[in-house]
């Protein structure tokens, strides 16, 4: 819920909702082969989107992701000299 409150206030257009939730699925999968590799792994796993024999990921993670793709478009337009001043 905070993460939607987030985007309502920083952007509330639909593409930032649509990317934020495609960077909130696709960037925990993203992290899988690292787990495999024994590179990452988190200590307290508790979601298993591959099965119980597949390394786990935080249910935190998605909505993280989904947090910081509203902040960096938010920090873009901030940044961006293109972009009508207010």
């Amino acid at each position: 819920a905070a993460a939607l409150a987030q985007w309502l206030v920083l952007d509330g257009s639909w593409a930032a909702l649509g990317l934020g939730l495609l960077v909130g699925v696709a960037g925990p999968l993203a992290e899988i082969p690292f787990m495999e590799l024994g590179l990452w792994h988190y200590l307290a796993p508790d979601y298993y989107p591959f099965g119980a024999d597949a390394p786990g990921l935080s249910s935190l993670t998605g909505p993280c992701y989904f947090a910081v793709t509203q902040d960096a478009a938010a920090l873009g337009r901030l940044f961006d000299d293109s972009s009508p001043e207010k």
